[in-house]
């Protein structure tokens, strides 16, 4: 799984619109939209920010997040053309 994938699990689990999510987070209303669409990267402090309004331990997030990534397949690196 993703991160951004996570993320969006949470709050959706929450029953937070992304809209709510970023308000709460007293970001632009496209703040979670973009970060669930990969079009804006999250940083750690936003990440805790995400937790917290989630009402999420942050450290707990990340131990399952990073075990069920783990569980994932590594991919093999595409093929540079040179």
């Amino acid at each position: 799984m993703a991160l951004h994938n996570a993320i969006a699990s949470a709050r959706q689990s929450a029953g937070i619109s992304q809209r709510a999510m970023s308000a709460l987070l007293q970001r632009p209303y496209t703040f979670m939209q973009k970060v669930e669409s990969l079009e804006r990267q999250i940083n750690p402090v936003d990440l805790l920010h995400c937790c917290r309004v989630l009402n999420v331990d942050f450290i707990e997030f990340m131990t399952r997040f990073e075990t069920e990534r783990r569980c994932l397949p590594l991919t093999e690196p595409e093929a540079v053309a040179g």
